[in-house]
């Protein structure tokens, strides 16, 4: 019967890399008492002795977020301006607009991202706040229903409601 067992373990969950729903591990990260830095913690508690399959898995899911947030930004412009003015003559940087006086400069900057800026996308600006510390019972759905997070991070409150599965 044990043998059974894993070999049925094996084939749906055997392989964390390969059979992972990647969303849940997205779902994770937009739970305010976890985010991405315990999602690692996670993954180095699964495979203590394997650090390559834990960056391999982390690095993984990062670029998934990462371009879950470009997409949402992409198809949400109207809901907000995602990055902040990088110099009042020559930038502006916005979630759809990238306007320069050099062509060229406006392919470096859309290539480079804000970084170059000094400011934050609000993804990273998220991943940033402080874990939230909960006693007893949390409601992640409310959560990001809540007014402030609508207004300061209406991107990935986008992300939750569609990935939590809260469309309301």
């Amino acid at each position: 019967m044990a043998t059974k067992m894993k070999h049925k373990f094996e084939l749906y969950y055997g392989d964390f890399k390969k059979k992972t729903n990647i969303m849940v591990l997205v779902a994770i990260i937009l739970d305010s008492q976890y985010k991405l830095r315990f999602v690692k913690f996670a993954l180095r508690q699964l495979y203590p002795y394997d650090s390559g399959k834990v960056d391999g898995i982390f690095d993984n899911v990062s670029i998934v977020l990462r371009h879950m947030y470009d997409f949402y930004v992409k198809t949400h412009p109207k809901d907000v301006n995602v990055h902040e003015t990088c110099s009042s003559n020559d930038v502006i940087v916005t979630s759809d607009v990238f306007a320069t006086k050099n062509k060229h400069y406006n392919m470096f900057f859309e290539e480079e991202g804000n970084e170059l800026c000094g400011e934050k996308s609000k993804l990273e600006k998220y991943l940033d706040t402080p874990h939230l510390k909960i006693d007893g019972a949390f409601d992640i759905l409310n959560w990001w229903k809540e007014r402030d997070h609508e207004k300061n991070f209406s991107i990935l409150t986008s992300m939750a409601k569609s990935i939590l599965g809260c469309n309301s």
